[in-house]
């Protein structure tokens, strides 16, 4: 999106049953929102990721 610039980067999502969630790097929730009324996507939560827990991780 020309209009946000480099200031969101979608990454993927998950679909489980009737449920999606989009994984974003952004510099804001305000950012996201943008995004989303710009895309014209529905947003219910936005949740902040503070930690990734991954094979490398897990016993740290």
């Amino acid at each position: 999106m020309a209009k946000i610039g480099t200031a969101i980067q979608w990454l993927h999502s998950y679909v489980a049953g009737d449920r999606t969630c989009c994984i974003y790097l952004a510099d804001s929730e305000a950012t996201i929102h943008q995004h989303a009324e710009l895309s014209g996507i529905p947003v219910a939560k936005i949740t902040a990721v503070s930690q990734i827990i991954d094979p490398p991780t897990a016993n740290s």
